[in-house]
């Protein structure tokens, strides 16, 4: 981006202004500490705004002066979204949850599909990733959602998230309790070859709300899912998942 050297403008006709869908969502945390903070001390720190006057960089600001009625100061800048993006990566950090709404907002449909995931089972983004495809790594994860690489497959994510669900329903649960456990499904124990969805459901139901207990780590819920799904089965016929989990991490 080049060097701005554009005249600072200070102004309170606030409804000149207008917000992007694609920039972050308003934090109202941040937004009532900048108000506590221009209440005392005022400092104009000019905010970026297009030829539209749509405001690229700077909304918390806004905000902040048009709720105390201060004079609101702006640059008018020629901004495209990587510069909005690039801007703000070295000031208040972007969440995952900023970066999937912008390009949610942007049309894009794997982001879209994502997004509306979230607000439909109150899950993490990570979790509902994987269940969308459980080969990716989860290290990858905040790269990929950042440069908006995703790829959120529908069908797979609507088959394992309703094995989530029957599997929930059978243990009597509102949902599991830690993330550690729900990956330990989606990454443990759906993956494997001979996994029977109907013995899981049939466990959880009669023997698994008994044998149930909150998970730490991948590694127990993994342990503790496996003696649900082989309880009261012969040892010849039961399954050892973490074994399995074992033998992939280290291939």
């Amino acid at each position: 981006m080049n060097i701005i050297k554009h005249e600072i403008q200070y102004t309170k006709d606030y409804d000149q202004f207008s917000r992007l869908k694609t920039n972050r969502e308003i934090n109202n945390t941040h937004l009532k500490k900048l108000i506590s903070s221009m209440e005392k001390h005022y400092i104009p720190n000019p905010a970026f705004v297009d030829k539209k006057m749509r405001i690229r960089d700077g909304q918390h600001r806004f905000m902040a002066c048009k709720f105390l009625n201060l004079p609101f100061a702006y640059i008018i800048v020629d901004m495209d979204d990587k510069d909005m993006i690039n801007i703000n990566k070295y000031q208040k950090s972007w969440t995952a949850p900023d970066y999937i709404n912008h390009y949610a907002n942007k049309g894009i449909r794997d982001y879209i599909l994502l997004s509306d995931a979230m607000q439909m089972t109150g899950l993490q983004h990570q979790v509902l990733i994987l269940f969308s495809n459980p080969k990716i790594s989860r290290s990858s994860i905040p790269s990929i959602v950042r440069t908006g690489d995703l790829v959120f497959n529908e069908d797979t994510f609507y088959l394992n998230y309703h094995k989530y669900e029957e599997i929930i329903k059978n243990l009597g649960l509102k949902s599991l309790t830690t993330r550690s456990e729900i990956l330990a499904l989606i990454k443990g124990i759906f993956v494997h070859p001979d996994y029977d969805h109907s013995n899981m459901l049939h466990k959880c139901k009669n023997y698994g709300r008994a044998n149930y207990y909150k998970c730490a780590t991948y590694e127990q819920g993994l342990a503790m899912l496996e003696y649900i799904y082989n309880y009261k089965t012969r040892k010849e016929n039961c399954i050892n998942f973490v074994e399995f989990y074992k033998q992939k991490i280290n291939e």
